[in-house]
C-alpha cells in the first residue's frame, strides 16, 4: 500500500468515525434510529472500507430516496421468490 492509498485509508475512517459519532450523540435523533446505528455492524462497528463508503452513501439519500430504493429491491425480490 503506497502513501496515498494509507492517507486514503485513514483520511475515510476517520470521517467515517466522526459521522457515525454524530449520528449517535445527536439528541434530535429519535433513540430508536440511535440504537440502531450503534448495534448495526453496518454503522458504528463497521471496520470494511468498501461497506464505510457504503454506508455513506446510504446515509447521504433522502427518506424518499431510501424508501424508493427499498421498495425497488422489495420488489425485485418478491419477483424472484415468485418463480
Amino acid at each position: 500500500m503506497n502513501a496515498n492509498t494509507n492517507s486514503l485509508s485513514k483520511f475515510l475512517i476517520t470521517k467515517y468515525e466522526e459521522k457515525i459519532m454524530g449520528l449517535l450523540d445527536n439528541q434530535e435523533t429519535d433513540i430508536y434510529l440511535r440504537e440502531h446505528y450503534a448495534e448495526s455492524p453496518n454503522y458504528y462497528g463497521n471496520q470494511d472500507e468498501e461497506n464505510m463508503i457504503e454506508t455513506l452513501i446510504w446515509l447521504s439519500h433522502s427518506d424518499k430516496e431510501k424508501k424508493d430504493i427499498l421498495d425497488k429491491e422489495l420488489e425485485e425480490y418478491k419477483s424472484q421468490v415468485e418463480l
